[in-house]
């Protein structure tokens, strides 16, 4: 049993370092995709899905999703990081208030980070995983 523990460990970090490697090579597509057709919307789109994608997985670290289960607690997580997320692209399709605020003080790619605790709270607010709960006996 501790060695499909570990195995799957072992597993998910090779699998993170793919991911990251892909996701990497996306922005990098993205970026060459704007040079080439002068549309910044494909980097916008890729700067979303990207976090996403990579908090997802985050979000399998202790297991597989087994059947769906709703989570309120981290819902309450999944919805505003998800909408802060959106914010970051919305001005190009509509208008929105305080989107200068907003770029102020996400300067430094601070969307990334709401895409990764999205796609994250979005597995454990949406699913039970198979993993057994981890108990400490003092």
């Amino acid at each position: 049993m501790k060695n499909n523990h570990v195995l799957y460990n072992v597993a998910w970090i090779i699998g993170a370092l793919v991911l990251v490697y892909l996701g990497s090579s996306y922005l990098d597509y993205a970026n060459e995709k704007v040079r080439t057709m002068y549309d910044g919307t494909y980097i916008l789109w890729a700067q979303v899905i990207v976090p996403f994608v990579l908090g997802v997985y985050l979000g399998i670290m202790n297991g597989f999703p087994s059947r769906v289960k709703f989570n309120k607690s981290q819902m309450i997580i999944f919805i505003p990081s998800f909408l802060l997320m959106l914010y970051a692209i919305a001005p190009y399709y509509i208008q929105i208030p305080y989107n200068r605020i907003y770029l102020e003080i996400m300067r430094q790619h601070g969307h990334y980070l709401f895409g990764i605790i999205s796609g994250m709270t979005f597995i454990s607010g949406l699913f039970e995983t198979k993993h057994k709960k981890l108990t400490t006996t003092y």
